[in-house]
């Protein structure tokens, strides 16, 4: 449930950015971008320093 709601969360928002750019200009681009290699990157890696981003880490993160 409370992924569903993030999902619905996030297509709001977008189609929000969406809309907003028909009332400007043509002659600009917006460009969204979101590094999202951590959130699917869960295996301990000795070279990177990402021990935050592991279930046993700072931010206890789980997947």
């Amino acid at each position: 449930m409370k992924h569903l709601l993030h999902r619905g969360l996030l297509l709001g928002l977008l189609l929000v950015c969406t809309c907003q750019t028909s009332l400007y200009s043509q002659d600009y681009l917006r460009l969204l971008f979101y590094n999202t290699e951590n959130y699917f990157d869960t295996k301990n890696d000795t070279l990177k320093q990402d021990d935050a981003f592991l279930p046993e880490g700072d931010y206890h993160w789980t997947p």
